[in-house]
């Protein structure tokens, strides 16, 4: 009996210690893969310190807003550092379809104002069209309710020539820097919907030194674009510079960057 006791003991110390090296393996395996994917980010222009990257089993959120899908990392081959091309298609990006998923009235202007006021910009390609099923916006962007915690919104980023398909937003998120830690007001929320979009069409935050800028766009403090939260919700028009850099990449001359 003892013999048949020790022998079930030593079969299942043999089979913990294997289920523990197996998933020893697979948290170093998944350390190695954060820390690559951390280094590609960062090569990438990302700013991987003031804001932790934070992962889930989509992809990856950088600095707060920026989400990247797991295909789009994967598509990313070195970790040589490199441009992220986040131009958007010519013939894309005048027709981003738009659906609203959010049951909510303050989104629902917001969003509608957003857009009204990118589509507002001349001489350049941007379009964005709101429809009103979801089955219209196959292949464009959804915006969903999602809970953030930290942040009003989120955006998926443009990638290989395509806009980013989702923007999240979190209709119950409040900051103690701005109205006394209520919810935001529908101005606001078209503020906040303002700078997603421009991460849905390709455009980082103008404050992130890795990135290359655009010529004459470095070193706006009134962009539309920066990466301060509180910033998304207060700056309530492009700035001149916004509009050069918008000019840039989309314009309607033979100089624009998207092909």
């Amino acid at each position: 009996m003892k013999l048949h006791i020790t022998a079930a003991i030593i079969v299942s110390i043999t089979l913990l210690m294997s289920c523990s090296d197996d998933s020893l393996e697979q948290n170093t395996n998944s350390q190695i893969n954060t820390l690559e994917t951390t280094e590609k980010l960062a090569n990438l222009g990302f700013d991987t310190h003031t804001i932790a990257p934070k992962w889930n089993e989509e992809g990856v959120t950088v600095e707060g807003d920026i989400f990247l899908a797991t295909e789009s990392l994967q598509q990313i081959t070195s970790n040589a550092k490199q441009r992220y091309r986040t131009v958007v298609f010519c013939n894309t990006v005048n027709q981003v379809k738009i659906f609203n998923t959010v049951p909510n009235t303050k989104i629902r202007k917001a969003l509608t104002a957003a857009i009204r006021r990118w589509n507002a910009i001349p001489n350049v390609r941007v379009n964005f069209i709101e429809v009103n099923n979801e089955g219209d916006a196959r292949d464009g962007v959804l915006v969903k309710d999602k809970n953030l915690s930290e942040i009003f919104a989120e955006s998926e980023f443009a990638r290989s020539g395509i806009p980013g398909r989702a923007i999240f937003v979190d209709i119950k998120a409040t900051d103690s820097r701005i109205n006394n830690n209520k919810r935001l007001t529908q101005a606001q929320w078209t503020n906040v919907l303002t700078h997603q979009l421009g991460h849905i069409i390709g455009f980082a935050h103008n404050n992130e030194r890795e990135f290359t800028f655009i010529p004459n766009t470095a070193n706006d403090k009134n962009s539309v674009m920066d990466s301060d939260p509180i910033k998304h919700a207060k700056t309530a028009k492009f700035s001149r510079k916004d509009i050069i850099a918008i000019k840039a990449l989309y314009g309607t001359g033979n100089n624009a960057k998207c092909k």
